[in-house]
């Protein structure tokens, strides 16, 4: 029979029925569609846990019956001495309730001292009065909710990055994977932590990411944290919730604290407050998701639209020196060419007070470099850099192969193309589409612009990254010349 006759048959929500399965107390057949076959056997087993609730014995006591049977008998006697306690404590508080009523005070005038000893003197066979259950349910109610908490703080501490990633744009610096950022990036996660939460905590009682996923935190009370209560907690979930963020300790810290939240018990920096969760809707889950893509989303696309050239397409040779110049300054910053406005290199020292010395004869010899722009009017079309090592170099080393002008001004030149962006991984992905070995001719098609690069090459050899030639013993001829051209693609 399907679920709507077993309504009918027991009196039973669909809703109890369904919890009672998924608390293991009820094990429906399946059809072959999936859908559930409930018998006669499960008409009666629902009945039997419908009679036991009302007769107020627990969940779990009725699971351990469908495994022992014999235990009813048991849990049966043991509900019945709760309810004759029961029942005395209600009989003591009915006399000592129409004994206060018939003194005829009122509240303000009330004596509480006297009737709280009747009602805690021993029941006429010793036992304890059942009187403190009201008690037991005026606390605040706790909500682990621990993956919950878990997720809106990392929304929270997302957002905190983002921050970083906004000022490092502002102050047109450039965020990038390497240690010092990281490093960089943790203390401002702190810092903005330590001075935005306890804010909205003591101003809203909540922060985006527990708004978003229905979390408040509250005083005992129900009202709003003072600042300094707030300020307290957040030190107590950083030190003892999350172990400062530091690595295999914070893990230990989140783990344990998980475990204390899952079964209810008082985390530590909750002394003075709590965190009560409200219902979840559908709702609240697809915006959670959207808030922390789009964080991620923006925390990307920002540093990659920072490393984009400043001048984009149509560029002039001015414009295109502009680029090269910033371009050097965020992948080579010890390069020691800068460019010009009329697109020429003017080498620069390294530091203000630096004196450079040449001593003739010292230094290997270096690759002679041309560089010629191809001009439409005024808009720069195509640029094109030669390399040439004459044989009459001889057998030496030879230092000098462009690669790092190379470098610039294709990242000056084709990153300036309307193609590159955030979509396409910007600058480091163009980098990436570029051969390293510099003995390698090629020709590509790279977002808009075909770069083509010729080498003829006798007597030396060169090993990708180095920018030399090395010779090759007992060679004929040495000599070494390459062309490096972009030009637009129309």
């Amino acid at each position: 029979m399907n679920i709507q006759e077993v309504e009918q048959k027991t009196g039973l929500e669909r809703g109890n029925i369904r919890f009672y399965e998924k608390e293991g107390l009820l094990h429906p057949a399946r059809q072959s569609n999936g859908y559930r076959d409930y018998s006669q056997e499960d008409i009666q087993t629902l009945l039997r846990i419908k009679l036991l609730r009302q007769l107020n014995i627990s969940l779990g006591e009725i699971g351990q019956m469908q495994q022992q049977p014999e235990r009813l008998q048991e849990a049966l006697s043991q509900r019945l001495e709760d309810i004759r306690l029961e029942g005395a404590s209600l009989a003591r508080a009915e006399e000592i309730c129409r004994a206060i009523r018939d003194t005829g005070v009122g509240y303000d005038r009330l004596a509480p001292e006297s009737w709280l000893r009747q009602m805690e003197q021993p029941l006429a066979d010793g036992a304890p009065p059942r009187t403190s259950h009201n008690l037991e349910r005026d606390v605040t109610p706790v909500r682990p909710h621990p993956w919950r908490r878990f997720l809106a703080r990392y929304l929270d501490m997302a957002l905190y990055h983002l921050l970083l990633v906004l000022l490092f744009v502002i102050l047109n610096l450039y965020p990038m994977n390497d240690m010092l950022f990281q490093v960089i990036s943790y203390l401002f996660g702190v810092a903005a932590l330590f001075a935005l939460e306890p804010l909205m905590l003591s101003r809203w009682g909540t922060t985006p990411g527990k708004w978003l996923l229905g979390l408040r935190v509250t005083n005992l009370a129900g009202g709003r944290l003072s600042y300094g209560q707030a300020l307290e907690r957040l030190w107590g979930v950083f030190s003892k919730g999350e172990g400062y963020s530091l690595p295999i300790y914070s893990l230990y810290r989140s783990y344990k604290s998980y475990r204390s939240c899952q079964v209810g018990e008082p985390l530590d920096w909750e002394d003075e407050s709590c965190c009560v969760a409200g219902p979840l809707p559908y709702w609240r889950c697809v915006a959670w998701g959207g808030a922390l893509t789009a964080v991620f989303l923006i925390s990307v696309a920002l540093p990659i639209d920072a490393m984009l050239p400043n001048a984009r397409a149509p560029l002039t040779v001015a414009r295109y020196a502009e680029n090269f110049n910033d371009m050097r300054r965020q992948f080579l910053p010890d390069y020691r060419y800068e460019m010009d406005a009329g697109g020429n290199l003017v080498e620069q020292p390294l530091y203000p007070e630096e004196t450079v010395i040449t001593i003739e004869g010292d230094l290997a010899p270096e690759s002679v470099v041309d560089t010629r722009y191809q001009l439409d009017g005024d808009i720069l079309t195509g640029i094109t850099i030669t390399v040439s090592v004459e044989d009459d170099v001889g057998e030496e080393m030879v230092f000098g192969l462009a690669d790092n002008q190379i470098t610039l001004a294709t990242l000056a030149f084709v990153g300036a193309q309307k193609e590159v962006g955030f979509l396409s991984g910007g600058m480091l992905s163009l980098l990436k589409q570029l051969p390293e070995d510099a003995m390698e001719s090629f020709d590509r098609t790279i977002y808009g612009v075909r770069i083509r690069r010729t080498v003829e090459s006798a007597g030396y050899w060169g090993a990708a990254g180095l920018s030399l030639l090395l010779p090759e013993e007992d060679a004929a001829e040495h000599y070494y010349h390459m062309t490096y051209t972009m030009d637009l693609v129309e």
